[in-house]
């Protein structure tokens, strides 16, 4: 249902993953979603074929800049703590993690923060029922891939 893309800057400051429409400075926000039921089961092939189609759409305009399922807190998760200067590592799986319920995340390019919520408004129509939170990523000066210091985030399809 989610399939990851690569985007950012390339060789030469060129943008990767962003059509030439694409205002700067856009922002960044980090969606995710919540079903309002867990599944039972893998989404229909109809329901596939729909997000599909939504992700390629929002890829080809720009604003989908990387998406994918969320692992359950299990033996991949850790949590990392720092207290008086030890650090501490607890492994998974958390009863207690903030993310527990959401299935799948996206980081998203909008205009403006009601341009993020159109977006997500618009995933819905096609997950169904349920709930995305949208947190806008804040940046650093000359830690963006937007300004065009080589910085990206890449992953393989």
């Amino acid at each position: 249902m989610f399939r990851r893309v690569e985007v950012g800057v390339g060789v030469g400051g060129d943008t990767v993953g962003r059509s030439a429409a694409q205002k700067e400075p856009a922002m960044l926000f980090l969606s995710l979603y919540t079903p309002a039921v867990k599944p039972s089961g893998p989404p229909s092939p109809e329901d596939m074929a729909k997000m599909g189609a939504l992700i390629e759409k929002t890829q080809k305009n720009g604003t989908l800049v990387y998406t994918g399922p969320l692992g359950k807190s299990g033996p991949g998760g850790a949590k990392v703590r720092r207290v008086k200067g030890e650090v501490m590592v607890a492994e998974g799986p958390f009863s207690n993690s903030t993310l527990m319920a959401a299935a799948g995340f996206a980081i998203l390019r909008a205009d403006s923060r009601e341009h993020a919520i159109e977006q997500a408004k618009e995933f819905l129509q096609v997950a169904g029922d349920g709930e995305t939170e949208l947190l806008q990523i804040l940046e650093m000066p000359g830690c963006s891939a937007a300004a065009g210091d080589g910085a990206a985030v890449r992953a393989k399809a």
